[in-house]
Formats: structure tokens, sequence, C-alpha cells
């Protein structure tokens, strides 16, 4: 009987550390998925950041470019058009909405 028993016991021994050997390469591999999930994730926040700065930075030359000196500048010299004279200037009025037909 003593020979049976100390088979089972050897038999309980290997599978309670089977199942501790599983578990802790579970957890081993759990927490190398969530440690390369960070990497990925502080790289796309740093990523994220670089892109917000960039467009704060392009849309403030946009805007700068957009002057009107700037533009004036641009559009006489690419199209050839020339700011006109105050004598060439015509002002329309705007019908009002109760006044049309």
């Amino acid at each position: 009987m003593t020979k049976r028993t100390s088979r089972s016991g050897r038999r309980t021994t290997a599978l309670i550390l089977l199942a501790f050997l599983v578990l802790a390469s579970a957890i081993v591999w759990r927490k190398s998925v969530g440690f390369s999930e960070g990497q990925r994730l502080r790289q796309l926040a740093e990523r994220r950041t670089e892109l917000v700065s960039k467009r704060t930075r392009l849309e403030g030359e946009i805007r700068s470019d957009l002057t009107l000196r700037k533009l004036g500048a641009v559009v006489e010299k690419r199209l050839g058009l020339k700011v006109p004279a105050d004598s060439q200037i015509i002002l329309l009025r705007r019908a009002r909405a109760d006044s049309l037909p």
C-alpha cells in the first residue's frame, strides 16, 4: 500500500508542479505582452505630440502667409495682378431681402 500511495503522491506533486509551471509561464507571457503594449502606447503618444506640434506650427505659417501684405505680393508676382486705384473700385450695395420682387 505504501508504494501505491507514494506513486499517487508523486503524480499529485508532478501535476501541481506542472500546473504551477503553466501558471507562471502564463503570467510571464501576460507581463511581456503588457510591457510591449506599453512601449507601443508610449511611442504613439510621442508621435501624437509631435504631430500636434507640427500642426500648430503649420497653422501659424498658414496664418502668417495669408496676411494681406504677403498675399498681395504673391498675387502680384505669380498672377501679374495689380492693386487697383481707388477710382477703379466700385462698391455695390446689397439689395434688402424685403425689397426684392
